[in-house]
């Protein structure tokens, strides 16, 4: 018994030990953000209304008749009319950035509007386009198209590419097929897309791309909803070469992502 005792006391300075070892705030480690999209708008971020009350907790009600969104947190009740820079917060009236606009069918208001309404507080991170809302608990991540784009390609070009790719799905459509997507992918591959008589995929790709490139090659790659809700989770990559001045398509794959 007395042998019992002298283990269980080792075993319990040994755990005690440990403890004091362990690194100071290990077990508060900070949970993974909620990560939503934003858009941006006259040089500002503009998030969703629904999903970024979502990620901190907050409800928000719409009164379609009067085009007033409310959201609610706690004590704190926020009043906002679609088109308008004016917002209340209980009687104190405030004012944001950027007028509350409806996109998509989704309200979208500047991230400027949780830090003064909820009073929470945002990290705006230059690197990657990216700002973290941070509120008592919670943090949301809101990522832009521009954290995506870790290449030199402008937006702009990114979305014409985009756009031809899914159109080349539907190469009946153009009678001058050379013409039409000359200014966006090499011959070759247009030799290639006419042999094949398409991508070789008809699914649309519109998911929010990933972008690379160096001084020649670059990639965009991206996965398709309309693919993942038939069961097929699909990536596509658009091999992209520095050709005639501009960045062209030189190539197109397809990756089922898993079984």
């Amino acid at each position: 018994m007395k042998k019992l005792q002298t283990a269980l006391a080792g075993l319990i300075v040994s755990a005690s030990l440990l403890l004091s070892l362990a690194p100071v705030g290990a077990e508060t480690a900070e949970p993974s953000p909620y990560v939503i999209d934003a858009v941006v708008s006259e040089g500002r971020m503009l998030v969703a209304i629904r999903e970024v009350s979502a990620g901190l907790g907050a409800e928000v009600e719409w009164v379609s008749a009067e085009q007033i969104v409310m959201v609610r947190l706690g004590e704190t009740e926020l009043r906002l009319k679609i088109g308008s820079r004016q917002v209340m917060k209980g009687n104190e009236r405030l004012e944001i950035d950027v007028p509350a606009q409806i996109l998509n069918g989704s309200t979208y208001v500047p991230i400027r509007f949780i830090s003064q309404g909820l009073n929470g507080s945002i990290d705006y991170d230059p690197s990657t386009r990216s700002a973290d809302i941070r509120l008592q608990d919670k943090r949301v991540r809101v990522i832009t198209p521009a954290t995506h784009n870790q290449s030199a390609l402008t937006q702009a070009r990114i979305d014409a590419l985009i756009a031809k790719a899914n159109e080349a799905t539907r190469l009946s459509d153009f009678k001058q097929i050379r013409t039409h997507f000359r200014p966006y992918f090499t011959d070759a591959y247009i030799n290639k897309l006419i042999r094949q008589g398409g991508p070789g995929n008809n699914y649309r790709f519109t998911e929010q791309p990933h972008t690379y490139s160096d001084e020649q090659t670059g990639a965009i790659t991206q996965t398709s909803a309309d693919a993942v809700s038939a069961g097929l989770p699909i990536e596509r990559g658009l091999i992209l070469t520095w050709a005639d001045g501009t960045w062209k398509v030189n190539d197109i794959y397809f990756k089922v992502l898993y079984p």
